[in-house]
């Protein structure tokens, strides 16, 4: 087995018994099908995601010499990558199996929050602690187009009833 991590990684929005689980069922196809051989596994940062790569020796009937219990992880590798709102790709070729995982990092997702009420901006970064989310918030409208252009953020909040400028001029 030879790791590689590419960078700085982020950690995950995922479960961690989900993680581990689809983790060990994917290396379980892995080093069963290797037989000795080197199974490479890489994990490297994506803009919102980190992916993990699996790749080894493939399997003698390329998609077709999937089955049994290697068929039954994989499928369980899925149906976890899903609930954790991932992606899971396999390729089953004759020479090389590879399984790409993707999986959503946390606090990764810019969102810019423009509101006058301090309270409800703490609460706001509140609710979103510990998940993909990373809120980038502000008092001032004046600064929202400033911060737009700087995080560049996915998905902006903007609160329309503001004291000097409503958010409609802001938008």
């Amino acid at each position: 087995l030879a790791v590689t991590m590419h960078e700085d990684v982020p950690a995950v929005a995922v479960h961690p018994v989900a993680l581990r689980q689809a983790l060990l069922s994917l290396l379980s196809v892995a080093v069963h099908q290797a037989r000795g051989h080197l199974v490479e596994v890489s994990v490297r940062s994506r803009p919102w995601d980190v992916e993990i790569r699996l790749r080894g020796p493939g399997f003698p009937g390329g998609s077709a010499g999937v089955s049994g219990d290697n068929a039954t992880s994989l499928n369980m590798a899925r149906r976890l990558t899903e609930i954790c709102r991932g992606r899971l790709a396999v390729s089953t070729e004759r020479d090389c199996f590879e399984a790409t995982l993707t999986l959503p990092a946390l606090e990764r997702l810019p969102v810019l929050v423009i509101e006058d009420n301090a309270d409800t901006l703490q609460l706001l970064q509140r609710y979103v602690s510990g998940t993909r989310y990373r809120v980038i918030g502000t008092q001032d409208p004046g600064q929202a187009v400033d911060l737009a252009k700087r995080f560049s953020p996915q998905v902006i909040v903007l609160d329309v009833m503001m004291p000097d400028v409503d958010g409609w001029e802001v938008l």
